[in-house]
């Protein structure tokens, strides 16, 4: 009886690992995407508007908008993850834009994707230039 316990117990982390891991890789994936529209329009900055959580505490999502005002796509994380207001280095107004030439602006930031039930944090880079966007092990 106690080894079926152990089982569900190991089954259930390996379970919450991999949703962390697929929650850090939609935000990429999402990201990228931006990022690839931008430089393939050619004519339209993509913005990507990191929306507060009820509390105002840490965001629980974000919004992917042309600069002309077309939502291109919104996203709500799970109420498990968060992207961390404080971790992050998300500029003040909650909002980056990746430019035509594949850069992103104002500057290269971190996102912090937050696993609310473990404490875990997993971290996303943004570099300058033109601009990489990946996991960054801490």
């Amino acid at each position: 009886m106690m080894l079926s316990f152990s089982i569900i117990s190991l089954n259930i982390e390996i379970f919450n690992h991999f949703y962390l891991q697929q929650t850090v890789d939609l935000v990429i994936a999402d990201l990228q995407e931006a990022k690839m529209l931008a430089i393939n329009n050619g004519i339209y900055d993509i913005n990507v508007y990191f929306t507060q959580d009820s509390s105002q505490k840490d965001y629980d999502g974000y919004i992917v908008y042309r600069s002309d005002g077309k939502v291109i796509k919104n996203r709500k994380l799970n109420h498990y993850f968060s992207i961390s207001r404080i971790k992050s280095t998300i500029p003040i107004e909650g909002k980056i834009i990746f430019k035509t030439n594949g850069s992103v602006s104002p500057h290269a930031c971190t996102v912090a994707i937050y696993d609310k039930k473990r404490g875990l944090y997993r971290y996303i880079t943004l570099t300058i230039g033109y601009t990489r966007i990946m996991e960054v092990i801490k």
